[in-house]
């Protein structure tokens, strides 16, 4: 019989006694964020607001999102709790396409100006 016993983290399972023992770990983990771990919601969302580029700081779908995540981090009731996370899951998607769109159209700009360098370059000015 094939008994399993758990010591710290490592799994060990026990086979017949003509056998050898068999010892395997648990997958670990991904490393941990550099960041410190968030103590509440609102210190999260916080965190990923101060990450974006400061265009999108400052705009209402960021403000938007503090201000779910400050309610959902005070309120109590399940039926609350559920409702706000589905909007604070779709605000922070919404400011993830923001973010991807904002960073596109500044490297079209970029591309513009390096391109104008190198004409400038070409004609010696």
């Amino acid at each position: 019989m094939a008994s399993t016993a758990r010591k710290g983290s490592i799994v060990k399972k026990k086979v017949s006694p003509r056998k050898k023992k068999i010892v395997e770990e648990p997958e670990k983990l991904d490393k941990p964020l550099d960041m410190p771990k968030p103590e509440s919601v609102a210190a999260a969302v916080k965190a990923e607001v101060d990450a974006l580029p400061l265009s999108l700081q400052s705009s209402a779908l960021a403000l938007t999102a503090i201000h779910l995540a400050d309610i959902l981090t005070q309120t109590t009731a399940a039926r609350d709790s559920a409702s706000l996370a589905k909007e604070l899951r779709a605000v922070l998607a919404d400011i993830k396409i923001a973010k991807a769109n904002a960073l596109d159209s500044r490297d079209s700009v970029d591309e513009l100006g390096e391109r104008r360098k190198n004409r400038r370059t070409a004609a010696g000015m």
